[in-house]
């Protein structure tokens, strides 16, 4: 086999979450030729997945040695700097990211993750408007909608809440957004027809309503893929 074989090997097997295999496959490709800036990539994301972060980090950084003009890799890396919690780095990185790619809305919902967890919340919510203007979905309308709850804006992270559950009427976390809002609010009848709704649409969720917020913001910390 020759270093595309082992390439094209560690992709199937990366999409598998063999995530072990992934590294040894990669490693025989650099052995082969270094300069592969693909395998650095790949090898990156199956550290990423096996939490293994500071070697993450250093592979993407490999991988942007070698092609300086890819946003992928500036994305992948700013998702090991988060976890890393380096966030100046990150938003160093995703901002390359958008300059390189600017109609990836991907890259403006990340960056306003980790402007959340910086407390920089104009900056989230202006970042993720424009990534909900390339491409709504139902986790940016969430998403901004918690970033508008966090600055008090509560008429706002409802509109944010409703446009969600609109996208997908199924949206187990839309409704128990828009009840533990309720619930701060003291508006616990309605909150209770939410959960409700929640519950209806999940009858085997285990989870403690009172948490439901912090388990929902943990959806978000992760590489995203829309």
């Amino acid at each position: 086999m020759n270093e595309y074989d082992y390439l094209a090997k560690a992709s199937r097997k990366l999409n598998d979450e063999k995530y072990h295999e992934v590294i040894k496959l990669c490693d025989k490709a650099l052995k082969i030729n270094e300069e592969l800036s693909n395998a650095y990539d790949i090898r990156g994301n199956a550290n990423y997945y096996l939490k293994n972060f500071p070697e993450a980090f250093d592979d993407f950084s490999q991988a942007i040695k070698r092609m300086p003009d890819n946003p992928e890799y500036y994305y992948d890396r700013s998702c090991a700097n988060k976890e890393l919690k380096n966030y100046e780095d990150a938003i160093v990185d995703i901002t390359k990211a958008i300059e390189l790619k600017p109609n990836c809305s991907l890259y403006y919902y990340d960056k306003a993750r980790t402007e959340y967890y910086m407390g920089r919340f104009h900056e989230a919510i202006s970042d993720i408007t424009k990534g909900i203007e390339l491409k709504p979905t139902e986790r940016k309308y969430l998403y901004r909608g918690l970033c508008h709850e966090a600055l008090e804006e509560y008429d706002l992270a409802f509109a944010d809440y409703d446009s969600a559950i609109e996208i997908y009427p199924e949206s187990f976390d839309g409704y128990c957004c828009k009840a533990c809002l309720k619930r701060k609010l003291g508006n616990y009848k309605s909150a209770i027809l939410d959960l409700k709704k929640a519950e209806k649409i999940n009858p085997d969720n285990e989870d403690d309503y009172e948490e439901k917020i912090p388990k929902i913001m943990k959806i978000f910390l992760g590489k995203q893929t829309q």
